[in-house]
């Protein structure tokens, strides 16, 4: 008889997992809020605004309060809420899975591994069909909500912050305890866990694997529209292997994922997934009702993607945002995060727009003197018993599975007792970035100049403004706006920091002390020998075996993997004492580089060379073709052929070498793509004088067999002509 039992958590209805889009309407409600402000203080505001220049429609874009228009904000003014706060909280505290009956929206941005809500939860005993070889056990079946909006999708699967492999088709986890082979016959895989990921995009379905085990209780409707997250599956065992399966119950199940994919670009006119710092500024803006200036937005976007290199050689884009914010947090929370981990700047715009900058210098295009200011006062910076001769911010480093991590310290004044500032900038996820944020907080604790300043209509001209020139009181320095708030009709408040375009640079070389490492201790005895002599090997269905020469038997080896273009490494676990491993779940026709090292109990020795193969989900090549010829026609050569009856092809790669007749020197000059069985023709066009050889060679989704400069075993040709 089958059991089921079923407790539906955030699926009453379709409607009530269905998030609401967030849209960059015009700023209405804005303008309202400016005009009411306006009027409150008497009628004769509106004519003195006017004849200054300032609109409404600048009125109110980023926060009012008191009597008190914010029109300005930069790092030094949000530095008080990077202190460690319960409103952020720390990326390890929401790597969990969480059943409640109401939870709060969660938006993220770029990379970042996260936790989830249980958005469903149910048993059922089964085999699931989705699955060849699955057999009738009792099962848990969990949903988890990841993002409420539509996500590129998972990166690397962690349970119990061990990195797993998922196969791409089976959608099942291949590494052990979770994953293992029958009877130790790798040809019948079985699995303990099966995760099917989704990702709210348009039309997105409700599953199968759940329309199977709950019929009746879940149905079409339950599609989890808008949504991101996982279905899984976790199948129950015998009571004597818990300990070694799930030894603290089920697994915590924290992804890395790449999050907001409907993010717009200007400079391509392109919407996708994307972390750079200025774009997703932008579109967390848009979230909230503002508007911005496309056109600026390009700008920065470039300055965020310029290249820096940072201490240990690795290239990276300048400012990139990765992190989770929920509904939890107020806005003034939100903003703070963003800004700090990219040294943003944010301000209003005399058209009612919001204004978005990262982090880099720029000459002062306004100078105050003396007759701007109401008042002015300078404060001499850097003294004082509590002001910070060190920063070490706590950010996320992958290679600590993606929990946050106190870098190492940007050190302002070495000679002094140490007063260490650790602020929170969870949305930075790599060292240097960290660092160079450290650099500019603590550069601003210790600034020549801390300016407090009220002026009239002056301030007008300071909107959009990041810095200023002060020449007043025998003093000739620039400053950074922290601060432009409008208090009263034509009155500004003025708060900064004194900068020089030093604050701004950053040598990694000089500048960046050594990231925190998270290697086992070494011991004083001998260095570990190295791994010499990697290489791998695609395999069908998405997988690649790396092997490598026997080591000692008191060696375990450990290796890591990214994907080319990735900055960070996964690390892939290496089960036993077989000098081979198999990396499921990798994407077809990526390139992915390896590298292994060996490893003790306390030391380990230097990675390995890099190895790199090309994924392949498909590695059997189709047939060759049924018909090849090559004839002229003119200047042109007509290249006609039949494909083979074979389903597994899917296109004829076409080559051709000039005044010769050898494979070595032909290229590829055209890919037809085409059906099994089909006739057809391509025209190499308006050749010149001379001698050309031809070959084909039909290939497979997979793009199978390799293009690798030697002839296939089921090409065709060759067939030489001369041009006259």
């Amino acid at each position: 008889m089958m059991r089921k039992s079923l407790c539906a958590i955030l699926l009453a209805c379709t409607t009530s997992l269905t998030p609401v889009k967030a849209h960059a309407d015009p700023i209405s409600g804005m303008l309202a809020a400016a005009a009411a402000f306006a009027g409150s203080v008497g009628a004769g505001i509106s004519g003195v605004l006017a004849a200054t220049g300032i609109g409404f429609a600048a009125a109110d874009a980023i926060v009012m309060f008191a009597g008190r228009t914010l029109l300005s904000l930069g790092l030094s003014a949000v530095a008080m809420a990077l202190a460690p706060s319960p409103a952020v909280p720390k990326p390890s505290e929401m790597q969990g899975n969480f059943a409640q009956a109401q939870s709060y929206f969660t938006t993220g941005y770029g990379r970042a591994r996260v936790g989830s809500v249980m958005g469903f939860t149910g048993t059922w005993r089964g085999a699931d069909p989705q699955v060849p070889g699955d057999y009738d056990a009792s099962k848990r079946f969990i949903s988890y909500i990841v993002a409420c909006h539509s996500t590129r999708g998972p990166v690397a699967h962690y349970l119990n912050d061990e990195l797993v492999d998922v196969d791409p088709v089976l959608e099942t986890v291949t590494t052990n305890p979770y994953g293992y082979d029958e009877d130790g016959n790798p040809a019948k895989p079985r699995t303990h866990v099966r995760l099917q990921a989704f990702m709210g995009h348009a039309g997105q379905a409700a599953p199968q694997m759940l329309l199977n085990a709950f019929a009746g209780k879940i149905t079409p409707a339950h599609d989890f529209a808008g949504l991101s997250g996982v279905h899984a599956w976790y199948r129950k065992v015998k009571p004597k292997y818990n300990a070694d399966i799930y030894p603290s119950g089920l697994p915590a199940y924290a992804p890395v994922w790449d999050l907001h994919d409907v993010i717009y670009d200007p400079r391509d006119g392109s919407t996708g997934w994307t972390n750079n710092a200025a774009l997703v500024m932008a579109h967390w803006a848009g979230t909230h009702g503002l508007q911005v200036v496309w056109d600026d937005i390009a700008v920065q976007a470039d300055i965020a993607d310029r290249i820096v290199t940072d201490r240990e050689g690795v290239q990276r884009r300048r400012w990139t945002l990765n992190g989770t914010l929920d509904d939890t947090q107020d806005f003034e929370t939100q903003r703070a995060q963003l800004m700090a981990a990219c040294d943003g700047f944010i301000y209003e715009r005399a058209d009612g727009c919001v204004g978005i900058e990262v982090g880099h210098y720029r000459a002062p295009e306004v100078t105050l003197t003396d007759a701007d200011f109401l008042s002015l006062e300078l404060a001499q910076g850097g003294y004082g018993s509590n002001t910070p001769t060190a920063v070490a911010a706590s950010y996320v480093e992958p290679a600590n599975v993606w929990r946050e991590t106190t870098s190492a310290a940007y050190v302002v004044a070495g000679d002094q007792r140490e007063v260490r500032d650790e602020p929170q900038v969870f949305f930075a996820t790599n060292h240097n970035q960290a660092l160079r944020v450290c650099k500019r907080l603590a550069r601003q604790k210790r600034a020549e100049y801390q300016v407090q300043a009220t002026l009239l209509f002056a301030g007008y001209r300071l909107m959009g403004q990041r810095f200023v020139r002060i020449k007043a009181q025998g003093h000739d320095f620039v400053m950074e706006v922290g601060e432009l708030a409008r208090t009263g009709p034509g009155v500004y408040t003025l708060s900064g920091n004194s900068v020089t375009p030093d604050d701004f640079a950053f040598d990694a070389a000089s500048e960046e002390p050594p990231r925190p490492t998270f290697e086992r201790l070494e011991d004083d005895g001998d260095a570990l020998p190295s791994v010499v002599g990697l290489t791998g090997s695609a395999v069908n269905g998405g997988a690649i075996r790396f092997t490598w020469p026997a080591q000692d038997a008191d060696l375990s080896q450990e290796m890591q993997l990214r994907a080319a273009g990735d900055e960070d490494w996964q690390r892939v676990d290496v089960p036993g004492d077989d000098p081979f491993v198999t990396v499921r779940g990798l994407h077809d026709g990526v390139q992915y580089e390896a590298q292994i090292r060996n490893i003790t109990t306390r030391k380990q020795s230097p990675w390995s060379s890099s190895v790199s193969v090309r994924a392949v989900a498909n590695a059997t090549p189709p047939d060759a073709l049924q018909t090849f010829a090559v004839t002229i026609s003119g200047n042109d050569a007509q290249v006609t052929f039949t494909a083979p009856n074979d389903p597994l092809y899917w296109g004829t790669r076409i080559y051709r070498a000039d005044d010769s007749t050898a494979f070595a020197d032909a290229v590829v000059v055209h890919t037809e793509w085409g059906s099994p069985s089909a006739a057809d023709t391509w025209t190499d066009a308006s050749l010149s004088a001379g001698e050309y050889t031809y070959w084909a060679v039909p290939v497979n989704q997979s793009g199978q067999p390799a293009n690798t400069g030697s002839l296939p075993a089921t090409a065709s040709g060759p067939v030489t002509l001369t041009i006259a």
